[in-house]
C-alpha cells in the first residue's frame, strides 16, 4: 500500500496480467507488469497507454544502472546510495539531487519526495515504479495472481 497525506491510499494487488492499482479513482485503469525479460524492469500502463517504464541500462536485465522513462520522454536514473541497506534514489537532469528516495522501513519500504522533486506536479507514476524496483530488489515480485 502507498499512502500520502491528503491523498487516497493506493493498493497494488495481483491481477490477471500483473498488478492492478486500486484506491484512487484517477488510477482505476492502471496496471503494473513486468517489462520484457531482455531489458527487465516494470511497465505501468493506463489501459493501453504506457505511462512509464523502468529498465536496465543496455540489454542485460541483471544488476547495474537502472532507468525510468516516462511517456513524455523524460528519463530518470535509479541508483543505490550507500550500502544495500541504504536508499534507492530516483534522480534526473532538471534539478540537482534525488527527486524521490526509497528507504527500508519496518513494514517494507518508505518512498519520500525530496525538495528536488517538488517541481514535479504528479509523481504517482514515478513513485509506483520506484516502489516496484525497491520491492523487487528484496526478491522477485510475483507477477500475477495464479
Amino acid at each position: 500500500m502507498l499512502a500520502a497525506a491528503g491523498a487516497p491510499a493506493v493498493r497494488v494487488v495481483p491481477g490477471a496480467s500483473g498488478w492492478r492499482i486500486e484506491g484512487d479513482p484517477g488510477m482505476q485503469d492502471w496496471t503494473l507488469r513486468r517489462a520484457e525479460p531482455r531489458i527487465g524492469g516494470f511497465l505501468l500502463v493506463d489501459g493501453e497507454r504506457e505511462l512509464g517504464r523502468t529498465m536496465g541500462a543496455g540489454t542485460d536485465s541483471g544488476a547495474g544502472p537502472r532507468h525510468l522513462l516516462l511517456e513524455d520522454g523524460r528519463l530518470f536514473r535509479i541508483a543505490w546510495r550507500g550500502r544495500r541497506e541504504g536508499a534507492l534514489e530516483l534522480s534526473g537532469w532538471e534539478a540537482p539531487g534525488a527527486y524521490l528516495r526509497a528507504v527500508p522501513d519496518a513494514g517494507g519500504w518508505r518512498v519520500n519526495a525530496t525538495a528536488a522533486g517538488g517541481g514535479i506536479p504528479d509523481i504517482r507514476v514515478l513513485t509506483l515504479l520506484l516502489a516496484a524496483e525497491a520491492l523487487d530488489a528484496d526478491g522477485p515480485l510475483e507477477a500475477a495472481a495464479r
